[in-house]
């Protein structure tokens, strides 16, 4: 696949990635709870544009194409779970481990919005490690959660069906075309802006939109209603992988993202209808604020707050 002008600039700006995060992280000041995309608009005041996003897969197609990602997504979220309960403990032949913003599970939450960033150019190295970041879901029974899928195949955006399939509704792979229509860039990462809000609240119905740089405006990803089967009443936008573990100790993905960052920023959640930025009194840091990177199998893995609960980065220390 040939990638436009976007990746070329991307490629450029990796290189100095880490210098320019760092330089990022020590500036960082506070962003409001209506932050604006690239172009100086305000996504949350932006209108919908009455259309769907463009070159989106859905339904049995779009299962088709998950293939063997949706199977272990469906096997890193009940990890997830179960670690959390204590219910069951990790296999030490592989690692699954997540880091993140968790938004409360509020009655009155109805969304939640962020700018995710997605990396054209990376291919994991093993079939069976995969990079679920940044991957988000609304606290309060949200149908709906939207990842970032980055394995050995091309990148894709995916909305998860958790109320009716609990599987991928929508595929979407990172092109050229979606690279222009919904990215801008967010401290040196193409980064594509995502909400997610509760547009029913007698069936519980939940919509999906990504925000179309080029009108200023939302495109419908996916709409689902119905009972919320994740097992979890609070939210997330969180770092998540699976990976084996090495000769070494460490997990196979860390050398794939040994120069790579990634980051959620502006994350906000809708609380009583207004959009208000993520902050410790409506989420909170799991499975801390500063995990150890020896449990990830990956020791140089670096994990930054870069605004109070609004804006995490994760990358490798030099």
């Amino acid at each position: 696949m040939r990638i436009s002008s976007h990746t070329s600039r991307f490629r450029a700006t990796r290189r100095f990635g880490l210098g320019l995060l760092v330089a990022c992280l020590s500036i960082a000041t506070a962003v409001s709870a209506s932050a604006t995309t690239g172009r100086g608009v305000d996504p949350a005041t932006a209108p919908d544009s009455g259309h769907s996003v463009a070159g989106a897969v859905y339904g049995d197609a779009a299962a088709r194409r998950a293939d063997t990602a949706a199977d272990h997504f469906r096997t890193s979220h009940q990890r997830m779970v179960d670690s959390i309960t204590d219910a069951q403990p990790q296999l030490a032949r592989q690692i699954h481990n997540w880091w993140g913003t968790f938004p409360n599970g509020d009655r009155v939450s109805t969304g939640l919005m962020a700018t995710q960033s997605v990396d054209p150019s990376l291919r994991l190295t093993s079939r069976n490690d995969f990079l679920y970041t940044p991957t988000m879901k609304p606290a309060n029974g949200s149908c709906i959660e939207v990842v970032t899928v980055h394995t050995s195949g091309t990148p894709q955006v995916w909305a998860w069906d958790w109320c009716r399939t609990v599987g991928p509704a929508v595929e979407l792979d990172v092109t050229s075309s979606f690279l222009s229509k919904y990215t801008t860039t967010v401290h040196g990462l193409p980064a594509y802006t995502v909400r997610n809000v509760k547009t029913g609240a007698s069936n519980n119905t939940w919509t999906a939109s990504l925000f179309n740089v080029t009108t200023n405006s939302w495109d419908t990803l996916f709409t689902s209603s119905g009972t919320d089967q994740s097992k979890l009443a609070y939210g997330w936008s969180m770092f998540e992988f699976y990976s084996d573990v090495t000769s070494s100790g460490q997990v196979a993905l860390c050398r794939d993202i040994a120069r790579l960052s990634f980051e959620s920023s502006s994350i906000q959640v809708q609380l009583n209808g207004t959009w208000t930025a993520a902050t410790g009194g409506n989420s909170k840091w799991m499975p801390s604020a500063a995990p150890d990177p020896r449990s990830y199998g990956c020791t140089p893995l670096a994990f930054h707050i870069v605004n109070n609960n609004a804006d995490w980065v994760v990358n490798q220390t030099p």
